[in-house]
């Protein structure tokens, strides 16, 4: 009998270690029942939607995805280390500015708003079940291919699509698992604040750890959730 499969992704094996030292600690006691793999997908849109959709085409199609990453925030109120799902997602570089304007591959058609996996111009995750078990506030994101400093830039993404976080590849998981139909949860844990290049400011260690820690919570109550192999779709 096939048991479910569980795929954990991260950018690097730094932001999913804390994950892998405690699935190898209770491979053969909490997760002897599922099937769990981790998959570093390399930095970014290309290597991240490249790395998802082989595996998904080359194993068994997985039950559910569960990203663990660090993110920039655009709101300097919210705590170094807090951890966020996230349920949308917009690859916000990626267009043409025009007097004076931004206009994304929406905006301009090229990408039809409301044609699948977009809903509005946006890849949005709803599957609200999965996210209230994260039990993490769930927020909205932008996926950039150049991490963000310039100032106008800054307040340009802020108005046009009122994100918390920012990542260089949580669309790609959106995009990917909205196409196949795979169910997925992104969780990030902010480890500097947008414009912020100085990282002595920063505090990626305690990104990492809380937001494997949330991960790791995540996974124990969904397999809870789906003691009868049941995955939840809504």
């Amino acid at each position: 009998m096939l048991v479910p499969n569980y795929l954990i992704i991260a950018a690097t094996k730094a932001e999913v270690q804390p994950f892998a030292k405690h699935y190898k600690k209770n491979k053969n006691i909490l997760y002897k029942d599922v099937a769990i793999e981790i998959l570093i997908t390399g930095v970014g849109l290309m290597a991240a939607t490249y790395s998802i959709t082989n595996y998904s085409n080359n194993h068994y199609k997985p039950a559910v995805i569960i990203m663990i990453g660090i993110a920039g925030c655009y709101n300097s109120k919210v705590k170094l280390g807090e951890v966020f799902a996230i349920k949308s997602e917009v690859v916000a570089d990626m267009g043409v500015q025009e007097n004076n304007t931004w206009y994304d591959m929406c905006d301009l058609h090229f990408i039809p708003p409301n044609d699948e996996p977009y809903t509005n111009g946006k890849l949005i995750n709803s599957n609200k079940t999965m996210l209230h078990l994260c039990n993490v506030p769930v927020v909205n994101a932008v996926t950039v291919n150049q991490i963000t400093t310039d100032n106008a830039i800054i307040k340009m993404y802020k108005t046009k699509y009122l994100p918390q976080l920012e990542s260089m590849e949580g669309a790609a998981l959106h995009y990917s698992c909205l196409q196949k139909n795979i169910p997925f949860v992104q969780l990030r844990g902010v480890s500097n604040y947008i414009g912020e290049r100085d990282k002595s400011k920063w505090n990626i260690t305690q990104a990492i750890t809380n937001v494997n820690n949330v991960a790791i919570s995540f996974l124990s109550k969904l397999l809870l959730t789906n003691n009868n192999n049941a995955i939840p779709t809504h």
